[in-house]
């Protein structure tokens, strides 16, 4: 009800993905947005098992989901071979290794910054008062995973590891262009992406 919409790629702007690499579990492909507000949209995905790097780079390439204002996308470290064949096949900019890694929590931390809700003090139902993560509709796999992913109950600090990659994919995209949340103001460092290899 609050964080699922319908929106559209402005190729005035420039957009990335967050990516989650997977064979047997799925391979995380999310397009996203940022407005000139500072809000973050996930406008669309790919999620699928089974598929080799080739295969991914072909639905990516199939479905639009690479496009012109594509200006970088954000990887999970542990891979950086895949990192390299994606950048160089889809010619952007790949974003890994410790820009991207760190702890779970601290990526999670970020993502949970903009789930919460802007200008609270507008009454309900104001089209200000929004969350700065919105996610499509058509994302229908990122929307289960967030609906599903929770901890374990048992006082464990991490997260159980089901139903994690959507947020996965995004945690790296939070971390490698925003940076680590400042513990003590709450406020990220924006990191810069590479411009793109064209």
């Amino acid at each position: 009800e609050l964080h699922v919409g319908d929106f559209h790629l402005d190729y005035s702007r420039p957009c990335y993905a967050a990516v989650d690499y997977g064979y047997t579990n799925p391979f995380v492909w999310l397009l996203v947005q940022i407005d000139h507000w500072g809000d973050i949209y996930v406008l669309d995905e790919l999620y699928e098992t089974g598929l080799t790097t080739d295969d991914a780079i072909a639905v990516i390439q199939e479905r639009s989901l690479a496009p012109r204002n594509l200006s970088a996308f954000y990887a999970d470290p542990a891979d950086p071979n895949d990192t390299l064949t994606i950048s160089r096949k889809l010619r952007v900019d790949g974003i890994g290794g410790g820009a991207t890694g760190g702890p779970i929590n601290d990526r999670l931390r970020l993502i949970r910054n903009y789930l919460k809700m802007k200008n609270e003090h507008l009454p309900w139902g104001d089209p200000e008062r929004k969350p700065r993560l919105m996610i499509d509709r058509r994302c229908k796999a990122t929307i289960s995973d967030f609906n599903l992913y929770k901890y374990p109950g048992n006082g464990s600090e991490n997260p159980e590891k089901k139903n994690d990659h959507a947020p996965e994919a995004l945690g790296r995209f939070f971390m490698g262009h925003f940076g680590p949340v400042e513990r003590d103001t709450g406020r990220t460092r924006v990191r810069r992406a590479r411009q793109k290899r064209r």
